[in-house]
């Protein structure tokens, strides 16, 4: 008897768990019905293997000189900074994307590569603090560049917006009910 009770328990939750999967993917077909899917394509950004020693001693200086003597041949929508990490050093890049949407589908261009791109970290810069507290300190660098005069009078301020790529913060955005 012991064992018919089981098998009628092993069946009986077969049932429910088949009846659970079938009501799971219902929902996600109806989601997917609803809410309908979009596709993002994004050109490669490659860094170098070797970033140079830059020359500037600040990201504040790396980006005047950039706004001051390199502009976009087109208007570019987003400017981009990353971090590059790695055990040795850190750098930072600087990228403009354009975003192309047809239909569902949208494609990030770059096309904005400074031939000042990188500023490479000096190794004592953010020595002593953790990734989180070195992530902030760059946010926090690049929000005060947003405020100078380099920037208010730049090319910069005709995109959109102005991001930390590596945490994805805005950290400039163009009023957009000007």
């Amino acid at each position: 008897m012991k064992r018919f009770t089981l098998n009628l328990s092993l069946l009986f939750l077969t049932l429910i768990i088949a009846n659970c999967r079938q009501e799971t993917e219902k929902m996600l077909e109806e989601t997917r019905t609803v809410h309908g899917t979009s596709t993002l394509i994004e050109d490669d950004f490659t860094p170098p293997p070797v970033i140079p020693a830059s020359k500037f001693k600040s990201i504040n200086d790396w980006l005047t000189n950039v706004s001051k003597n390199e502009k976009p041949e087109k208007p570019i929508s987003h400017f981009k900074i990353g971090l590059i990490e790695s055990p040795k050093e850190n750098a930072l890049y600087l990228i403009g994307r354009n975003l192309i949407e047809k239909g569902d589908t949208s494609h990030s261009m770059l096309d904005f590569e400074p031939k000042e791109m990188y500023f490479l970290i000096s190794s004592g810069t953010y020595k002593n603090l953790g990734r989180k507290e070195m992530l902030e300190k760059i946010a926090l660098e690049l929000k005060k560049f947003t405020e100078t005069e380099a920037f208010k009078t730049s090319f910069f301020t005709a995109a959109t917006d102005f991001t930390f790529e590596t945490t994805g913060e805005v950290i400039w955005q163009k009023d957009l009910e000007q």
